[in-house]
């Protein structure tokens, strides 16, 4: 046993005081995910000129992410049963992201020839970020 002020002791109680309160806590965690991206893309290509060429592309997106975080946390004894010392230090947590989207996005580009050997193209690309 530590008095108050010692060993980084701030209050008087009995179990702030005894550092065998936390003797045996664990934490058993459990993770879980799943993943599922599908996409499709198309894309076509008109020439206005023998120079000229103009490709509208479509990407669809979709996107489910599940998840599972589950802490166990045990004493000493292997009881789930805590005090508020253990739980301030070590407490049980359990929580489920769910994330389900679908994204539509756009893809053209514009291609010209300035001269029969020097191509030029500009193509403005997605901006699409998975979700999760």
């Amino acid at each position: 046993m530590s008095g108050p002020g010692e060993f980084g002791c701030a209050t008087a109680t009995t179990a702030a005081c005894n550092v065998s309160v936390l003797n045996g806590l664990t934490s058993r965690n459990t993770i879980g995910f799943k993943n599922t991206s599908a996409a499709l893309f198309g894309k076509l290509t008109w020439h206005p000129t023998e120079q000229l060429s103009i490709s509208p592309g479509l990407r669809v997106n979709y996107d489910k992410k599940e998840g599972s975080y589950v802490s166990l946390v045990t004493n000493g004894a292997g009881s789930s049963n805590l005090s508020n010392d253990q739980r301030g230090v070590l407490a049980p947590q359990s929580y489920q992201p769910d994330f389900d989207d679908w994204n539509v996005s756009g893809h053209p580009t514009v291609a010209s020839e300035f001269s029969h050997h020097v191509p030029y193209s500009s193509t403005h690309p997605p901006s699409h970020t998975p979700g999760g």
